[in-house]
């Protein structure tokens, strides 16, 4: 083989080396990217005092989805209407010292409340003011109440 052809044939490898990029690891996503999307409520789970635990699952009725300017909205499949909330969402650290707990946070907890009676409470939606916040994997997503006796697990919609 002649030399100016052994350089072709590195230059083109080297070109396509190059050009694979390496897929990021859905761990090394801030927790802000990674609830962006369609999530629906697939399952929920209740601890009770004495040790025992109640799960219940859901066929979805609608989704929830979150949005990159810190707002939601809720699309319900039988009525076929998407609501967008008047209330944003943060997702922050409970402590700022420690990365393992962090809360979505409603940024007004009695609009929001208000808007969900207007649409007849869909279950689906978040339940309380400040929800623990936790991922599986990037498609599952666990919200939990502040003593995580009750969380729900969401799945995110393709």
């Amino acid at each position: 083989m002649q030399p100016k052809y052994k350089i072709y044939i590195f230059l083109i490898a080297v070109i396509f080396c190059w050009s694979c990029q390496k897929e990021t690891d859905w761990r090394d996503k801030s927790m802000e990217t990674l609830i962006l999307g369609k999530w629906e409520l697939v399952r929920d789970s209740f601890r009770y005092a004495g040790g025992g635990i109640i799960v219940e699952e859901y066929i979805p009725n609608g989704y929830v989805e979150f949005l990159p300017e810190g707002c939601f909205a809720w699309y319900d499949y039988q009525t076929k209407i998407y609501t967008l909330f008047e209330v944003n969402y943060l997702v922050k650290k409970r402590y700022p010292n420690n990365n393992d707990t962090w809360i979505l946070h409603n940024t007004d907890h009695f609009e929001y409340n208000r808007q969900k009676n207007e649409i007849g409470k869909p279950f689906g939606l978040p339940a309380c003011y400040d929800n623990q916040i936790s991922f599986e994997d990037e498609n599952n997503m666990i919200l939990a109440d502040n003593s995580w006796l009750l969380y729900f697990i969401y799945k995110r919609k393709k």
